[in-house]
């Protein structure tokens, strides 16, 4: 057996696609957080206090989750793989958000939301992933991960030996 000696291009792709995914999160929610702000005057009385109402809890719900779905959109197609890296990018944002929600922001918000914001997290940017390499796959009509040098398939069209 030959021992490649290096570091492998697919970690290169993997990492880039974690960092990528992570500014596209950032990107995205502050983005989002302005155009709700100015459309949304009460939001933007309420926000200083923390003081939301249902439908605001709801709307920041619905951010994180557009949010994390464009992160894990964007490290899939960065990194060319079948999911790891926007599987990466959400135990990121999980273990970014774990402070600020279970430490010092827990008064300020009800238990529902924190626990809803935190479980949703990690599925939510693998379906971002998901989606973004099914509809790339199809408008391509081909697959973007791609076998590594030298591994022939075993198994047939099934992808199942695919990165």
């Amino acid at each position: 057996a030959t021992h490649r000696v290096g570091f492998d291009m697919r970690y290169i792709r993997l990492i880039l696609g974690v960092v990528g995914g992570c500014a596209a999160v950032v990107l995205v929610a502050v983005v989002m957080f302005e155009f709700l702000r100015a459309a949304w005057p009460a939001y933007a009385a309420a926000e200083p206090l923390k003081a939301y109402s249902l439908d605001m809890l709801l709307a920041r719900l619905a951010i994180g989750v557009i949010s994390g779905l464009s992160a894990g959109g964007v490290a899939t197609l960065v990194a060319g793989d079948r999911g790891r890296a926007a599987v990466l990018v959400g135990a990121v944002f999980l273990a970014i958000s774990l402070r600020p929600h279970l430490v010092t922001g827990w008064s300020d918000y009800p238990v529902w939301y924190h626990v809803v914001y935190l479980s949703y997290i990690i599925p939510v940017a693998y379906l971002g992933g998901y989606l973004t390499r099914s509809v790339t796959e199809r408008l391509l009509g081909r697959q973007i991960a791609r076998r590594a040098p030298g591994r022939k398939p075993t198994r047939g069209p099934d992808q199942s030996n695919l990165l």
